[in-house]
C-alpha cells in the first residue's frame, strides 16, 4: 500500500495585542522554532504558521496518522510556550483556549480547535486549509454543503461522473455528543434540518460516496461545553480537497463570495456577516469583528 500523509491543523488563542486583534511576532518566532526543531527530529515533514485573528495556527503535515501523541504534544506544548511569553508580556488572553492543566495524550477536548485527515496522496492533490476567526464551530456548515451538496454552486456534481453518486456527511450533536451520517443528495432534507441549526448541529467530516475518499474534515470543539461557561469563541479550522473527481478549488471557493451570517462576532452573542480576507488582513478590530475568514492552498 502507498504510504499515507497526514494534514493536521491545531489552533489555540494565546495571546493578543490590544485586546481580541492579532497574534504578536514574539509568538510567531516561539511556534516556528518549535516546529522547525520537531521537523529535524522526524515528528513532522512539514509546517506552516499563520493566524486568524488573534488565534496561532499550526499547520502541519507528517506520516502518523490522526489524532497521533506526539504531533498533539508538539502543539501542545508550543501553545503552552505562547501562553507564558504571551503572559510575560502582558498580552491579552493570555492561553484563553488552553483549558485544562496537563496534556493527556491528546488536545481534542482541552481548547484548542483541530480539524485532521490522513489521505493517500494523488498525482496531485490541491488542498485548502481554511480558518476563521470570532465566530463558532458551526460557521462551516453553510459553505460546506454548498461545496459538496449544491450544484448551483458545485457543477462537478451534475458533469463528473466520479461526483454523481454524491457525498456522505457526518454531522456531530456537539450537546449530546453524539454523529449521524447523511448521504447527499439522497438526505439533503434531513441534513438540512440539523446543520440550519449552528449553534448545535456542526459538519465534521465529508466522505466522497463511491469510495468513502475523505474530501473535507474541520474542528468542531465548542469552549463553553469543555469550560462550563463562556471563554470564547470556537473560531473553528478546516481542511478541504479538490480537483480530480472533487470539487474545482474555485467551487470550493465560491461560497464565499457572498457574505452570509454566523455565531460570534462581540463576546460571542451576537449575529455578523462572516468577511473573507487575505492574511495580512486577518485582524478582527470593530465590535471585536467582523467574524473573518483565511484561506492558503
Amino acid at each position: 500500500m502507498p504510504a499515507k500523509t497526514s494534514i493536521s491543523i491545531i489552533k489555540c488563542d494565546v495571546g493578543s495585542l490590544a485586546g481580541h486583534y492579532i497574534v504578536p511576532q514574539p509568538l510567531f518566532n516561539i511556534a516556528n522554532q518549535n516546529l522547525k526543531k520537531a521537523k529535524e527530529k522526524g515528528v513532522i515533514n512539514s509546517f506552516f504558521v499563520f493566524n486568524a485573528g488573534d488565534d496561532l495556527e499550526l499547520l502541519m503535515v507528517h506520516e502518523r496518522g490522526e489524532q497521533d501523541k506526539e504531533v498533539h504534544k508538539l502543539a501542545w506544548e508550543t501553545f503552552k510556550d505562547c501562553a507564558n511569553k504571551a503572559t510575560q508580556l502582558k498580552l491579552y488572553a493570555a492561553g484563553q483556549d488552553l483549558l485544562k492543566d496537563a496534556f493527556s495524550g491528546n488536545v481534542r477536548g482541552m481548547g484548542p480547535g483541530v480539524a485532521e485527515m490522513e489521505i493517500e496522496e494523488r498525482a496531485s492533490d490541491p488542498i485548502v486549509v481554511f480558518a476563521a476567526d470570532k465566530t463558532s464551530a458551526g460557521s462551516f456548515n453553510y459553505p460546506l454543503f454548498r461545496i459538496f451538496a449544491d450544484p448551483m454552486n458545485t457543477a462537478g456534481l451534475v458533469i463528473d461522473p466520479n461526483m454523481l453518486c454524491g457525498f456522505k456527511f457526518e454531522v456531530i450533536d456537539t450537546k449530546k455528543n453524539r454523529s449521524i451520517i447523511l448521504k447527499c443528495p439522497e438526505e439533503m432534507y434531513e441534513m438540512l434540518a440539523l446543520i440550519g441549526t449552528v449553534g448545535r448541529y456542526t459538519i465534521s467530516r465529508i466522505w466522497r460516496a463511491s469510495d468513502d475518499l475523505i474530501c473535507a474534515a474541520s474542528s468542531v470543539s465548542k469552549l463553553s461545553l469543555i469550560a462550563g461557561k463562556y471563554v470564547g469563541k470556537d473560531d473553528p479550522v478546516m481542511i478541504a480537497r479538490a480537483q480530480h473527481g472533487l470539487p474545482a478549488v474555485g467551487e470550493v471557493l465560491a461560497p464565499f463570495m457572498h457574505s452570509y451570517f454566523v455565531q460570534g462576532w462581540m463576546r460571542g452573542s451576537h449575529w455578523g456577516p462572516i468577511m473573507p480576507v487575505g492574511l495580512s488582513a486577518s485582524k478582527c478590530t470593530v465590535f471585536d469583528g467582523p467574524p473573518r475568514i483565511v484561506a492558503i492552498g
